[in-house]
């Protein structure tokens, strides 16, 4: 099952896709959009690229694992990413993922003006690859 992932922001969101098994994640350019619909639409038009089956939403909770503002906007978004593809939109836990994308980066040879462009991708992309690990080939279980 090919799996979309996605790191909402209200610049930009970052985005990675699963290959075929659903083992391994890889990022993709950024959707930057408007308004939610506009985003939304732009997601779908990559589900329908890549033959996307499920796609996972990083949910931004609090320290205590509650949803404040940040997690709302995200559902919002997940709920107009459904409703513009019929897809499932399955909510994952990000709290760190940034951090983690950053000290990813700060290991490869990209320049660093460059993190900031990557960077939203590349947390797309441990979102995506966390929730693969966690639930088993195309995130399944």
């Amino acid at each position: 099952m090919r799996c979309l992932g996605l790191d909402y922001g209200s610049t930009r969101i970052g985005v990675a896709v699963s290959d075929d098994l659903g083992l391994i994640a890889r990022p993709l350019p950024c959707v930057q959009a408007r308004d939610r619909q506009q985003a939304a639409e732009a997601i779908a038009q990559r589900c329908r690229e890549h033959r996307i089956e499920r796609v996972v939403l990083g949910l931004p909770l609090n320290a205590n694992a509650s949803e404040g503002p940040a997690a709302q906007a995200a559902r919002a978004l997940g709920d107009a990413v459904a409703a513009a593809t019929g897809l499932t939109v399955v909510y994952f836990d990000e709290r760190l993922t940034t951090q983690l994308a950053q000290r990813i980066l700060n290991e490869t040879e990209v320049p660093r003006r460059r993190h900031r462009q990557r960077v939203d991708s590349m947390a797309a992309v441990v979102i995506l690859q966390n929730y693969l690990d966690a639930n088993g080939p195309g995130g399944e279980r």
